[in-house]
Formats: structure tokens, C-alpha cells, sequence
């Protein structure tokens, strides 16, 4: 189905305001896209292959409740925030304080990773696609970047509340980031490299920001445990 051949001959304009005076000339484009769900069009987000969604599946919320519940054993020393960063006054268990000998009974700071990745390759993202087809995209995904983030719960991990004299003295980056450029030369990142992130550059940042107290790593990556806290060995 030719549809250039079908809008070419009459033009295609941009939809004009309501309201405006100015005389319309050709097909607009508010009436092309109207013909093309007439004609079996969706506008839809371009996919490659068949996903399925598991997080219902029945082993997934076996696990998700049992995760939750250990997640929630941690909440009585969670250290919580308001929005400016400063903490929420409140009332630990009896022996629960900064700088216990015990790293187990210390406030509890959470903080959370992800990634997101950028590939040369990625295009565009919708399309309108008939029923039935799919959208053909090169099959290499291309050079790209990927970035390793870590989270406070009220923003990203950094030392911009250190003066510059203290990030030098620490060897410290001003933000945790890690940006990973990937490809046949360079390798993928894989979970050694996040586990040395979490090391190098998390961790020192947490610990120089808020001495004394004990911070619970979340992640989402198949290659490292789900949560880790700060005085646990790293393998």
C-alpha cells in the first residue's frame, strides 16, 4: 500500500490552530492520521521480538513477599528524609545510634542503583505499524553508552555538600555516576564492574557524607545480589 501515493498529490500540512483564518490547502495531518487507523495503522512503541512480562508469574510474588518482608525487618533504623535532604527526626530502637561499635545497630541509610543505556542504533522509538508487521531496525545495536547511577532517597548520590578541598583530599568524583562506553573494542559492563563502582566510588561517597552510620544498597541487576548492606563482604 502506497501511501505516499495516496496523500502526495493533494500535499500534507500541519494541523492549523482553532480558530485561525488561514485557508487550508491539501490533507492535514489531524486527517491522515485518522485514515490511517481507518486503514489498520497503530501508533505504537517499535519492539523487537516477543517480550513476555513475568512479574506475575507465580515464583516471581513468591519471592517479591519474601523480599519485602526482609526489606521491611531493616525499617525500624531506616533513616528518613525530607525533600531538602535534612533527616526526619526520629525515634530509633533502644542502642540503635551513630557510630555504634556495632555497624548493625546503626541508622540505616538507603540507597538505590540503576542504569540506563543509549545506543547509536536505538532510532526512533513509535512508529505507525499495520496490523500483523513489525518495524525493521539494523540488527547490531551499535556503540553506546551506558551510565551507572546511585540514589539517596532524595537525590543522587554526590559531594557537592563538600567543599572542593575535601572531594581532593578523598579522591572523591562531585557525583557517583560511571558513564561506560561499550562495544566489540571496548567489552560490556558486567557485574564485576558494578561491583567496583559500588566500592570505589559509592561507598566512599556515603561514607564521607554520613559518617557513622550504615547504608543499604538496593539494586536491580541479574548479576548482583538484590541488597546488600554496606559492612557485608562484596563478591
Amino acid at each position: 500500500m502506497d501511501l505516499n501515493a495516496i496523500f502526495s498529490s493533494t500535499g500534507l500540512e500541519n494541523d492549523h490552530p482553532q480558530g485561525s483564518l488561514q485557508r487550508r490547502r491539501g490533507v492535514v495531518a489531524r486527517t491522515v492520521r485518522r485514515w490511517l487507523r481507518k486503514l489498520g495503522f497503530d501508533w505504537r512503541d517499535i519492539k523487537k521480538g516477543v517480550y513476555t512480562d513475568g512479574h506475575e508469574r507465580d515464583d516471581v510474588q513468591k519471592y517479591r513477599e519474601t523480599f519485602l518482608l526482609h526489606l521491611e525487618s531493616y525499617w525500624p533504623r531506616v533513616v528518613e528524609f525530607h525533600d531538602n535532604g535534612s533527616m526526619i527526626d526520629k525515634v530509633y530502637h533502644t542502642g540503635v545510634e551513630v557510630n555504634a561499635l556495632d555497624p548493625s545497630m546503626r541508622p540505616l541509610i538507603l540507597i538505590t542503583h540503576d542504569e540506563s543505556i543509549f545506543q547509536s542504533n536505538d532510532g526512533r522509538h513509535q512508529a505507525w505499524i499495520h496490523k500483523g508487521h513489525h518495524f525493521i531496525r539494523p540488527k547490531g545495536r551499535g556503540q553506546g553508552i551506558m551510565v551507572s547511577d546511585f540514589h539517596l532517597p532524595w537525590a543522587r548520590l554526590s559531594t557537592q555538600s563538600l567543599s572542593v578541598e575535601q572531594r581532593e583530599e578523598l579522591g572523591l568524583p562531585e557525583y557517583a555516576t560511571f558513564y561506560f562506553e561499550y562495544g566489540k573494542e571496548a567489552g560490556h559492563w558486567e557485574g564485576k564492574d558494578l561491583v567496583k563502582h559500588l566500592t570505589e566510588i559509592a561507598i566512599p561517597i556515603a561514607e564521607a557524607l554520613y559518617p557513622g552510620y550504615q547504608f543499604l544498597f538496593l539494586f536491580d541487576n541479574s548479576s548482583v545480589t538484590g541488597l546488600l548492606l554496606s559492612n557485608e563482604k562484596v563478591q
